[in-house]
Order: structure tokens, then C-alpha cells, then sequence
């Protein structure tokens, strides 16, 4: 991954690149925050918004670098129940239900990925009303 040749743990250039494993705690703290976030009382709807995509359902084809765009927040999910989740990061249009919840990809891409004629449906993918996400289907 050229991330961890590039970005730097802060504007120190000292202290190096960051490495797999600050990337890990930083997932980690946020997940726990979520989580916590989650245990709040709240009685509208709780729509999850991330870079990352949160399930290996909507990664598409698994190889090496998949972590790297997909972590694998399944049970998570089952556990939380939020009432969607929507992502962007790897401009595939990849949706899926996780235990019931739906997994929207909201991701534009880049110019040359959009269809002449598709920017308003890209646009408008994880549009959020009183029915739910709107999603590619």
C-alpha cells in the first residue's frame, strides 16, 4: 500500500510513516466510539457514514488488498442493527443487506467511472427519507 510510504504520523517528518498497526488502533478507537455512540438513546434513525466500506459483502472480488478498502464489521453490525450504512472509498457500486441492515456505496468515482447521463443517480445514491437509503436498486 502506498499509504504507509506517504502519509506521516504527524508533520514531524521524524517520526516516520505510519505503519499497519497505528492504522489498526485508530480502526479500533473509532469502532469503540461507534459503539458507544450506538448505546446512546436516540429515537430517529441511525444511518453510519464512513470512508471505509464496513463489510466484505460489498468489497467485490477478495485478494490481497481488500483489508484496505473493506474491514469485516458483519458482526458488528448484526450486534448494532443500525438502519443503514453508507460508505465510499473503492467507487464500486457494490450494495448489499448485512443481518438486515442495508450497505449503500455512495461513492462518484472518478469522471471517466461515470456514465454520461449517470451523474444524478450517482448523486442521489444514500439519499436519506422517511422510507430508508435509496440505494443503486
Amino acid at each position: 500500500m502506498p499509504d504507509y510510504i506517504r502519509i506521516r504520523k504527524s508533520a514531524n517528518l521524524a517520526q516516520g510513516p505510519i505503519r499497519p498497526e497505528d492504522t489498526v488502533a485508530a480502526h479500533r478507537d473509532h469502532l469503540d466510539w461507534l459503539t458507544r455512540a450506538m448505546a446512546e438513546p436516540w429515537a430517529g434513525q441511525r444511518i453510519v457514514v464512513t470512508h471505509h466500506a464496513p463489510s466484505p459483502a460489498v468489497a467485490g472480488t477478495i485478494n490481497g488488498l481488500s483489508a484496505a478498502f473493506a474491514s469485516d464489521l458483519d458482526t458488528w453490525i448484526g450486534k448494532h442493527r443500525p438502519d443503514g450504512w453508507l460508505f465510499g472509498h473503492t467507487h464500486r457500486l457494490l450494495d448489499a443487506t448485512v443481518h438486515g441492515v442495508p450497505v449503500t456505496n455512495t461513492s462518484l468515482g472518478y469522471p471517466d467511472e461515470v456514465e454520461p447521463g449517470q451523474e444524478a443517480e450517482r448523486l442521489l445514491r444514500g439519499l436519506i427519507d422517511d422510507r430508508g437509503i435509496r440505494t443503486g436498486g
